[in-house]
């Protein structure tokens, strides 16, 4: 299986993953630990980005930005559906912590980041 621009991804698929996911769960308190340590449990090293699920070829990148749909009313759903989508993906990945930690470090403006909205990670960091 290929991820993004065809490059190859051994550690996650659809189907299921390589690594034992439960060991990688985020919650709110596991996400401020590990912004506050800079540690995030396993170390995939500055390339943790190429094992995201969210790089395979089947996933629209436009979930995740569900921030960039205007707000009028035919759109709530649409932004609603995408956002959840994206969270279900986020929720298969064996990178997840690192995703949420880096968004969390970088004051990430939008879109879904380890399973969180922008609104979600504002919340968090208050």
């Amino acid at each position: 299986m290929t991820g993004y621009r065809g490059r190859p991804l051994s550690l996650s698929s659809k189907e299921g993953l390589v690594k034992n996911i439960e060991q990688k769960t985020v919650t709110y308190s596991s996400a401020i630990e590990a912004v506050g340590q800079h540690a995030t449990g396993q170390y995939f090293g500055a390339d943790w980005q190429l094992y995201a699920q969210c790089r395979l070829d089947d996933i629209d990148p436009e979930i995740f930005f569900e921030g960039d749909i205007s707000d009028n009313s035919s759109n709530k759903k649409r932004k609603y559906a995408a956002k959840e989508a994206a969270k279900e993906v986020c929720a298969e990945c064996i990178v997840r912590q690192e995703c949420l930690t880096r968004a969390l470090q970088t004051h990430e403006p939008n879109g879904v980041w380890g399973g969180m909205t922008t609104l979600e990670r504002r919340r968090l960091t208050k």
